[in-house]
């Protein structure tokens, strides 16, 4: 809301700042605004720009100027969604990649220590901490979530354990 607020202000003199967002990873919490267009033309296109791209964690308004032409629904939602979609395009957008990630701890016999840190540099975990007692290794590890269960599987085999 601060976003589209300081838009308004910069933008004090637009007839319409339509908009709409997707937050969250499971991409469920979403709004649409027409911001006073007919119902439909141009949150809905919005909306379905991003859902095209895939993103989340994002809100795209498009400020809109009455040019003296009255569009029509069908040409406004067009132009409501071409405007969208350029600005999500890859060229023009700043992307930046942040997945979630969960801490865990990983106990195995040291004797496969090299084994098991190849595997989580192949899934791109970063060690937070290492501590060893007796034959034993235990590793605390953040991980993408999505790749928990992976990792899982590949430190299995080696007699390891998440604890």
């Amino acid at each position: 809301m601060e976003i589209l607020a300081s838009l308004r202000k910069k933008y004090h003199d637009a007839r319409h700042i339509a908009y709409s967002y997707v937050i969250g990873a499971d991409r469920q919490n979403y709004r649409i605004n027409d911001d006073g267009e007919p119902s439909g033309t141009a949150g809905r296109p919005i909306y379905g720009a991003i859902n095209k791209s895939g993103l989340t964690n994002v809100i795209v308004c498009v400020v809109r100027y009455f040019g003296g032409i009255k569009l029509g629904t069908s040409r406004l939602a067009k132009a409501y969604r071409a405007a969208a979609e350029d600005a999500l395009s890859p060229d023009k957008a700043n992307y930046v990649n942040d997945f979630p990630t969960e801490r865990l701890s990983l106990r195995f016999p040291l004797q496969f220590m090299g084994m098991v840190m190849n595997e989580i540099k192949g899934l791109h975990a970063d060690v937070l901490e290492s501590k060893y007692s007796g034959t034993d290794c235990i590793i605390i590890i953040s991980i993408r979530s999505s790749l928990r269960d992976t990792l899982v599987k590949k430190v299995v085999p080696y007699n390891g354990e998440i604890l």
